[in-house]
């Protein structure tokens, strides 16, 4: 398997190492969006976040959360996005489940946001129909 984030877990290739214990590891992300911009990744590789097992996701959120708030104190962050990329079209590059802790910082440049989209009312009942039986199907 060439997973870049499996080789840092395994301790093959380099990273900066904020937090690891049995279930997940913190890095700082090789190419960061701003001042501390860190990465929790579960060991065990699953493609993406859909595919990791509820202990294993409340685990991570967790961390992440615990993240989110040191970065807030140790670099005097304003506030902090957390993201993950499931899928090519969204942004994923490297198929190994995770989530971003992106402190923000007044002026930081960074913009995540794009055109906001107007649906009819059919539209939007449509599509609340529509996934409102698939969250019912994958709660059963």
């Amino acid at each position: 398997m060439d997973c870049v984030f499996c080789g840092i877990i395994n301790g093959e290739l380099p990273a900066y190492r904020l937090y690891e214990d049995d279930k997940v590891i913190v890095i700082l992300d090789k190419y960061p969006l701003t001042r501390g911009h860190s990465l929790v990744i579960p060991k065990k590789h699953f493609e993406n976040i859909l595919e990791v097992d509820d202990r294993t996701l409340a685990h991570l959120f967790k961390v992440a959360r615990i993240v989110a708030m040191a970065s807030r104190e140790a670099l005097g962050a304003e506030g902090v996005n957390i993201i993950t990329n499931i899928g090519r079209a969204a942004g994923q590059v490297i198929f190994h489940a995770n989530i971003h802790v992106v402190p923000r910082y007044k002026d930081d440049g960074l913009r995540i946001t794009a055109s906001r989209k107007k649906f009819s009312e059919e539209e939007k009942s449509e599509i609340a129909v529509l996934i409102g039986e698939k969250i019912r199907e994958h709660m059963k």
